[in-house]
């Protein structure tokens, strides 16, 4: 009988034979075809809003796609994750792809809001003005929750190489030495980055405050114990090599043993093993947040204050329980799995964002084409209440809680039947 030797204590000489075969390259395939899924979700609520007759047909399919909205953002965590471990000698490169792209993306969505979008409103209703504006689309946004944050995922994304940067790079002439445990600690700033994102989501959720597009778009996007998650992840892989380099003092040997497959298997674990526990911390807040939410806002009683709870906590970042579906597929996914081709990896996102175009596309034609009378008067009425909430040009009034709470109804109903 063999001596059973741990996941940990693997060498190349004596790896297990289970070899994941899902790579990052996989991972970025399925996020986008479950992205695509997604936006169907928005078609049919829309077809079945505006034509009481798609309304019967439509409610399967909205419901069993639903499932789907949560699991694209992770996958694509994940995906790009293993790429900046696999390249973590490499942060500069990181610092310019993630920085650029997060800058890129940010310029494009003001120009799209704050150019393009605000002259077309600013022309059919000249009394809007740019501050109130640029303030209505935040709340929109906001009221959409996770859809609507979603809009510089590459704000994250730079999150995470620098949470990483500051557990790994091992500085040459600043913070060497004893100091090293000072460069470390800054691994605190990205985390404090999030909590910032979530009081501004809370406050403007809540009504408390409204904030211009500019600074919306700074937000992160995904949602807390998401972000928690990845956290945890990478503290249990440095703790882990601490602990492995104390026992065997190899740096060669801690190399051999994050080549084999035990150690990409005892990763996948260890993240499926952390998202289920988050799944539960997160059901637990949703709870906990809409029953506070509703005792502190007994004037929302007729719009159900518990209800209107739960729509807050997705609002700020919670409530993201289907993404324990993942949970088998990252069990086949190995992190540290490279592919000598990487021109296929800018094929990829092509493709995925043709998938969904055609989806939008043919899609809203199909259910528009209907009722496109119907569709003008609730886009017009949408507006109105955008305009109402907005205040003057240039007004830094804060309006009430029941505003914000009319304005996510608002939002709520034009995708929600």
């Amino acid at each position: 009988m063999k001596k059973y030797i741990p996941l940990k204590e693997r060498t190349l000489e004596n790896d297990i034979k289970y070899k994941a075969p899902l790579s990052y390259r996989y991972l970025r395939i399925i996020a986008w075809f479950f992205m695509g899924l997604a936006q169907l979700v928005i078609v049919f609520k829309i077809g079945s809003h505006l034509n009481a007759g798609l309304a019967k047909s439509f409610e399967p399919w909205i419901t069993a796609f639903s499932y789907f909205s949560d699991l694209p953002l992770p996958l694509f965590l994940l995906a790009n994750l293993a790429l900046i471990l696999q390249k973590k000698n490499e942060f500069k490169k990181q610092f310019i792809k993630f920085g650029s792209l997060a800058a890129l993306f940010y310029i494009l969505a003001n120009v799209i809001v704050l150019h393009y979008m605000f002259e077309t409103v600013h022309r059919l209703a000249p009394s809007v003005g740019f501050i109130g504006f640029s303030q209505g689309i935040s709340s929109i946004l906001c009221a959409l929750g996770r859809v609507g944050y979603s809009m510089n995922i590459f704000i994250d994304l730079l999150l995470f190489v620098l949470t990483i940067f500051f557990l790994h790079y091992k500085p040459k002439k600043v913070f060497t030495g004893k100091k090293l445990y000072i460069f470390r600690s800054f691994v605190i700033l990205p985390f404090l980055y999030e909590i910032g994102s979530l009081v501004i989501k809370a406050l403007l959720a809540d009504g408390k405050i409204r904030i211009i597009t500019p600074f919306f778009f700074l937000l992160t996007s995904k949602p807390v114990y998401l972000f928690l998650a990845f956290f945890v992840l990478l503290l249990l892989m440095k703790l882990r090599e601490f602990k492995h380099l104390k026992k065997h003092e190899s740096e060669k040997l801690l190399s051999e043993h994050y080549k084999t497959n035990a150690h990409s298997f005892r990763v996948s674990i260890t993240i499926s093993v952390i998202l289920f526990i988050c799944f539960f911390l997160d059901l637990i807040t949703v709870l906990v947040i809409a029953s506070i939410y509703g005792a502190t806002h007994p004037e929302f009683a007729q719009l159900g204050s518990y209800e209107i709870g739960i729509q807050y906590a997705q609002a700020i970042g919670f409530g993201w329980g289907s993404t324990i579906l993942l949970i088998p597929i990252i069990l086949l996914f190995s992190y540290t799995k490279k592919h000598k081709d990487p021109t296929i990896d800018l094929l990829v996102p092509l493709a995925g964002v043709g998938f969904i175009a055609v989806i939008y596309v043919e899609g809203l034609y199909q259910v528009t084409s209907y009722s496109l009378i119907e569709t003008i008067n609730k886009l017009k009425d949408l507006l109105v209440k955008i305009i109402d909430g907005s205040g003057e040009e240039g007004s830094s009034e804060t309006p009430p809680p029941e505003a914000a709470v009319r304005l996510i109804t608002s939002v709520k109903n034009l995708f929600i039947r």
